[in-house]
């Protein structure tokens, strides 16, 4: 009988990453996840959960040990935006540039070596590093510096067998932007995809999709980078409908 496939999905306490972690456990793979402190009350069973908080060089360290023989599939979810905490402007920024940067770099640093290079890493970044405002500016710093840090990555796997590709996604679902999106669709008696729609272009003027993006999606779009193996080494997958644009 054939042995499951590992993957380690890297932020699956909630949003993206958990939404991934339950659907490659749901596919039959062999699933290890983190979570930046506590394990989810409500966590799958099936999936074996590791504490690991990127801003927290004993913390990753200690996680990566776990793997010293190596992962063959891992998936980077994990994000940190300072909007969504009461932070100093610094304080957020430091650990913006740690969790979606640095931090992320050595930790993924570590896996990629301990593979021997052979690895498939599919690491998720944001279309936000392409439009950042004054509100969003250290959210994008740092996914700004993933996007770099993935590049580098990449090189270890060069004639190695490996790959690590990057995706960058649009807007994603989630149980509050439908919420959000059908309380606004009845208070206006519109229906739900125009209001969606309309969202969609009012957070990002250059929107060209008119409708969130689903954890399939995603699933389906790694799936293929794993499947391609050294061909996919360095490559950017854009999922955002041709929303994002370049650096300015």
């Amino acid at each position: 009988m054939t042995e499951p496939r590992q993957v380690l999905v890297v932020g699956a306490s909630r949003g993206l990453g958990r939404e991934l972690a339950t659907l490659f456990a749901l596919d039959g793979w062999n699933v290890f996840a983190t979570a930046t402190r506590d394990i989810p009350l409500d966590a799958d069973s099936t999936i074996t959960w590791l504490a690991c908080d990127l801003a927290d060089e004993n913390s990753w360290s200690a996680a990566t040990a776990e793997f010293s023989a190596g992962i063959d599939h891992i998936v980077f979810c994990s994000a940190f935006d300072p909007r969504t905490v009461d932070l100093p402007l610094l304080e957020g920024l430091r650990r913006s540039l740690m969790v979606n940067g640095a931090g992320a770099y050595a930790f993924l640093l570590s896996l990629v070596e301990s593979s021997g290079g052979t690895a498939r890493v599919a690491v998720v970044n944001s279309e936000a590093l392409y439009y950042p405002d004054r509100q969003s500016a250290a959210y994008a710093a740092g996914k700004a510096a993933l996007k770099v840090f993935t590049a580098a990555l990449s090189g270890l796997c060069l004639g190695r067998g490996g790959a690590v590709f990057e995706l960058v996604l649009g807007p994603l679902d989630s149980d509050e932007r439908r919420q959000r999106s059908a309380a606004a669709a009845a208070g206006s008696g519109r229906d739900v995809r125009d209001v969606v729609a309309q969202a969609l272009v009012k957070a990002n003027p250059e929107s060209k999709i008119d409708r969130f993006i689903q954890p399939e999606d995603c699933l389906r779009l790694i799936q293929c980078g794993f499947d391609l193996g050294a061909i996919a080494n360095g490559a950017s997958f854009r999922l955002d409908g041709g929303s994002g644009g370049a650096f300015r």
